[in-house]
């Protein structure tokens, strides 16, 4: 696929994704239609149909979209890695995705955030699928991140960004001993 049409993909899932986030602010995912949807994006329902097999896959995407965001985010920077930067701007990320969140929480699936933290952690670290061991600390680290931010939304944010991150910075210190 040229890069020309991949971007415009991108752009469609996206306008797809967001416009499912705006229309689940009033209204449960079950009472929303796919007409609702394509109108609220000013996309065809054709189009969507050529992209999405359901409503959960337009959230797993859009979860896609934003875990590449965040890896243009950190361009330069290298993979992530559990130092307290990068924690912190993980933490940082999750506020600035909040109404994001918060229409999964709403409708019982955070897991797509789960899912798509471990999945963006997984291709961060090219020996990963071929290291059993590697690939469970991705997964431990990322149920680390995905439990503590949920924690934090759920008893309301009071916490700053820093504290959460310097929380989870002590909590893996006292985990590995040091």
């Amino acid at each position: 696929m040229s890069e020309q049409l991949k971007s415009a993909s991108d752009f469609v899932k996206r306008c797809f994704g967001q416009a499912l986030m705006l229309l689940m602010r009033d209204k449960k995912l079950n009472s929303i239609s796919v007409t609702d949807i394509a109108a609220k994006a000013g996309i065809s329902r054709m189009t969507y149909y050529r992209n999405f097999a359901s409503k959960e896959h337009v959230l797993r995407t859009y979860m896609q979209i934003l875990a590449k965001d965040y890896a243009q985010s950190l361009a330069g920077q290298g993979a992530p890695h559990r130092d307290r930067t990068h924690i912190l701007q993980a933490v940082q990320c999750f506020r600035e995705n909040l109404d994001f969140v918060t229409c999964l929480e709403q409708e019982g699936l955070s897991n797509i955030l789960l899912e798509g933290i471990s999945d963006f952690l997984m291709e961060c670290k090219e020996d990963a699928k071929a290291n059993f061991e590697r690939a469970c600390a991705l997964q431990y680290y990322a149920g680390a991140l995905y439990n503590v931010c949920m924690y934090w939304y759920r008893s309301g944010m009071e916490k700053t960004e820093q504290e959460v991150a310097d929380a989870i910075m002590l909590a893996m210190r006292q985990e590995c001993g040091t």
